[in-house]
């Protein structure tokens, strides 16, 4: 028997995290449904332990434990992406729902969960995380510079991320970033359409080969399994600060 935290997913739901016990198994980043008063709403796992762990914690609670309905998804986010999200919500003092919503664009989390989104491909490929490099240098060595990595990690069957701070910048350098490339390259952004990011998102996380993602920030949750290299362009730019929390 385990007991999960879950970050509700529903208006109306005024606590951040809420507790249920379950005999299935499942892990962080999967996407559950779990009654909240008198309905059914869908939730993301954000952590989960065996019950023998925290009796002592269960006795005390002031209310009986309920418990999942259902498992929607079992992979809905990375473990990865929500162990970062935890991370910084710590880091800001702010709730982790906050941090994930920060970072997920609101039609992901209030779309059609009948289909909810699968992982993505995974190549077999492993992320090495290790090298940080900083550059410095005038638009046109940066965009030669950032093909080169996009050429390099599909060649080593890995995605890249490129990140940038606004919409205007991702239509700017999406159409100069993409040639040769074009059946591989997706931009996403909050300015289209509902239906336009869910087809994007969806075929993004479909590709069998290496793809390259240009968004903003809040495209950061796209749980694509084998991104080897994530660019930050513009890095000081005000606009990736958040106005509310967890700024």
């Amino acid at each position: 028997m385990k007991l999960v935290t879950v970050i509700p997913i529903a208006k109306g739901v005024f606590k951040d995290n809420l507790s249920y016990f379950t005999s299935k198994n499942i892990r962080v980043g999967a996407l559950v449904t779990v009654p909240v008063r008198k309905q059914t709403v869908p939730a993301i796992v954000i952590s989960e332990q065996e019950i023998k762990h925290t009796k002592t914690a269960v006795k005390k609670s002031e209310f009986a434990l309920k418990a999942v309905k259902s498992v929607k998804a079992e992979s809905f986010f990375r473990p990865e992406f929500i162990s970062a999200c935890k991370k910084i919500a710590e880091y800001f003092v702010s709730p982790t729902g906050r941090v994930i919503m920060d970072f997920t664009p609101k039609i992901i989390l209030e779309g059609d969960f009948e289909n909810p989104p699968s992982p993505g491909f995974a190549t077999g490929a492993k992320n090495q995380w290790g090298e940080t490099i900083l550059l410095q240098a005038p638009r046109e060595e940066r965009i030669q510079y950032y093909k080169k990595i996009i050429r390099e990690e599909f060649a080593g069957k890995r995605s890249v991320f490129f990140c940038l701070p606004t919409v205007s910048d991702v239509e700017r350098i999406f159409p100069e970033i993409k040639k040769g490339i074009e059946k591989y390259a997706f931009a996403l952004h909050n300015k289209m359409s509902k239906k336009k990011i869910k087809e994007i998102w969806k075929q993004a996380l479909e590709e069998e080969h290496p793809v390259l993602i240009i968004a903003t920030k809040s495209f950061f949750s796209l749980p694509r399994e084998d991104i080897g290299s994530l660019v930050i362009e513009n890095e000081s730019s005000s606009f990736y600060k958040s106005q509310t929390r967890p700024y």
